[in-house]
């Protein structure tokens, strides 16, 4: 069984699409919904019941009354997940069908390997780099991978992961406080690889990626854009 933590922030609508695939899939046995202090809570607090009076899961609304930031509201998450491994999904995208059976057959066949996280191999509607899958990521090959093949960067802040709960939080919550930005998932996968971790993008685990205005992207482009470049010279320094 796996948990499916969604993070949230001013998305109450959105997060409808997020909670579909989730709330039907048998191999989700936990759902976790981390709000990030939005305005929109009463809509949020209604569409997830929705969606628990539909599917007849336990959805758990978490609900802060301070911002948290996206890599602290992600830690937090995850925090609330029982389960080993646990999808981390934005509630602006959506699962596919053939994302958790091909992400828990890679699991499988790695016997569930708590240092891996594992990463989908097409954003649809955003990016692909689905002839990379089965490329395992580590400190010793990122920066040779992302020069060969520059749509890494894209994949390396995406997200949307699986990821191991226990050993994700142990490297990642000492950095909780830092100001990251959009660049959130680039950093933790940073501090990931830089503990010894790796990631291993799977084939077939696709997600749907929504591009919008009110992205957090977005609202944080060029602050993003400079964590981005420092965190990349930084693993440029592990050559």
């Amino acid at each position: 069984m796996i948990s499916v933590a969604i993070t949230t922030r001013n998305r109450a609508r959105e997060v409808v699409a997020a909670l579909e695939l989730p709330a039907v899939c048998g191999w989700v046995d936990q759902i976790v919904v981390s709000d990030d202090a939005s305005t929109d809570e009463d809509l949020l607090r209604r569409n997830v019941e929705s969606a628990r009076n539909q599917s007849g899961k336990l959805i758990d609304l978490r609900m802060h009354k301070y911002r948290l930031g996206p890599l602290g509201n992600k830690l937090r998450a995850l925090g609330y997940c029982s389960n080993e491994f646990a999808v981390l999904l934005d509630s602006d995208n959506a699962l596919t069908r053939e994302y958790l059976a091909a992400i828990l057959t890679e699991q499988d066949l790695d016997r569930y390997d708590p240092w891996c996280i594992y990463c989908p191999a097409r954003a649809l509607g955003a990016a692909d780099w689905s002839d990379l899958a089965g490329t395992v990521i580590t400190k010793h090959n990122v920066n040779d991978l992302v020069a060969a093949n520059p749509r890494l960067c894209i994949m390396l802040n995406a997200g949307n992961y699986v990821v191991p709960v226990k050993n994700f939080l142990a490297v990642l919550e000492p950095y909780q406080g830092d100001q990251v930005y959009a660049s959130d998932v680039l950093y933790a996968n940073y501090r990931w690889l830089e503990a010894g971790g790796k990631l291993k993008i799977v084939a077939g685990a696709d997600y749907w990626h929504a591009i919008h205005p009110g992205s957090t992207w977005g609202q944080w482009k060029v602050e993003s854009l400079k964590v981005a470049a420092e965190i990349m010279q930084k693993m440029e320094g592990w050559r």
